[in-house]
């Protein structure tokens, strides 16, 4: 095994760098009274900048001049995250320190009434107006445990319990009840379906299930070995397939009930580099990490996939952004390659996506960063897709022309 990460500190007991198993290095300086880095260098060379309160809380993040703000009340709860764009997200709490509200910059809301054990009973989301749009209940018993979960038409969720506390049934509005039996050690053993479908469980000393009876009464067997992988399925309608693993735990070999053998390879950081079938060259597979060609950051990142057809590239911009990918594929002796750009805000929301053949999608975003509006452009010819987008607070789509 290769995967030996290094550690080194400063003379304060700083932590100064993190060396990984390929020998990339994360680099940490200048440190404040608490000990915490005011800078972090990524093995792309990327800076991040940290600034914090006099507290030692997060103030800000600054990567690629873009920067995170964080605000807090008194005694360190989280008040305020404004990103790079201007949005931001507040957040309240009661006196016992305990979320009870969050609003956007679009003046919706989210606010819990809590019981004095601290669950959640109730969940209003409010439009802009201050109306409620969404109501969630929920009911539990004196243990602390949800009971009911009741929506804004009445319709009800109900849970059940046993003695030791497992969660025995699930009953839906529709009144579908799903029950679970559980073992001496509170092991799933049974589970009835709402149909009165029975599926039974089996487990060895190490809690992993070895067997499984579905409905039908057919078996399907699973065995491990001591670390607790699993080696082998077995069953009638499924055949029987095998798994084999390296020392770190990857799986490396699979064999499936028809004989087709895959095998898997990975780096010193347990990232899978290919995936080859044996029997079928044709069909591998390889993934490539970490290329930096052509000002590619690329380092940490998933850079390529090769396969018979050709080679997918990605590149990512100092955010972690993929900023393009393209495909090359042969023509005849040559290579063609189709080239996809994408461009975003300082808040890394995407705004835009360039294709071949000069087509260009572009998406406008309000100041919550939901998008309002989707445009096609083909040469000099521009197609509105989609406007006036609106939303639900906090929530999907309400309407789009």
């Amino acid at each position: 095994m290769n995967d030996v990460t290094q550690y080194a500190y400063d003379a304060q007991g700083n932590l100064t760098s993190v060396t990984n198993a390929l020998g990339q290095v994360y680099a940490l300086a200048s440190f404040d009274s608490y000990g915490n880095p005011q800078s972090i260098t990524d093995p792309n060379g990327v800076v991040t900048t940290l600034s914090y309160t006099p507290q030692g809380w997060l103030a800000s993040l600054t990567v690629d001049s873009s920067t995170t703000q964080y605000g807090y009340n008194e005694v360190g709860d989280l008040l305020q995250v404004t990103t790079a764009d201007g949005n931001w997200v507040k957040y309240s709490y009661d006196d016992a320190r305990r979320l009870i509200g969050v609003r956007n910059r679009l003046g919706e809301s989210i606010n819990y009434t809590l019981d004095p054990m601290g669950n959640r009973t109730a969940e209003r989301t409010k439009d802009v107006s201050g109306a409620v749009v969404h109501l969630q209940r929920r009911v539990f018993d004196e243990l602390g445990r949800l009971i009911r979960v009741v929506g804004a038409g009445d319709q009800t969720q109900r849970y059940g319990y046993d003695l030791n506390d497992n969660q025995s049934s699930d009953t839906t509005p529709r009144n579908h009840k799903t029950q679970q039996a559980f073992d001496a050690l509170n092991r799933v053993s049974k589970i009835v379906d709402p149909l009165q479908g029975v599926t039974a469980l089996g487990y060895n000393s190490d809690d992993k299930v070895t067997k499984v009876v579905d409905p039908r009464g057919v078996t399907t067997l699973y065995t491990y070995d001591s670390l607790g992988n699993r080696i082998s399925s077995k069953s009638p309608d499924g055949g029987t397939s095998t798994y084999a693993y390296d020392e770190a735990n990857n799986l490396i070999r699979s064999t499936d009930a028809r004989g087709v053998v895959t095998e898997y390879a990975y780096d010193a950081l347990n990232r899978l580099t290919s995936k080859s079938y044996p029997a079928t060259p044709a069909l591998n597979i390889k993934f490539l990490y970490d290329q930096t060609a052509d000002g590619n950051l690329g380092v940490g990142h998933l850079t390529g996939l090769q396969d018979s057809a050709g080679v997918l590239t990605y590149a990512y911009d100092a955010k972690g952004n993929l900023v393009r990918q393209y495909r090359s594929v042969g023509v005849n002796s040559g290579d063609y390659y189709e080239t996809l750009n994408y461009g975003y805000d300082a808040a890394r929301n995407l705004v835009q996506i360039g294709y071949p053949s000069n087509i260009n999608l572009t998406y406008t975003r309000n100041s919550a960063a939901q998008v309002t509006g989707v445009k096609l452009a083909i040469g000099n010819k521009t197609a509105t897709l989609a406007s006036n987008i609106s939303y639900q607070p906090f929530g999907p789509v309400n309407s789009l022309t």
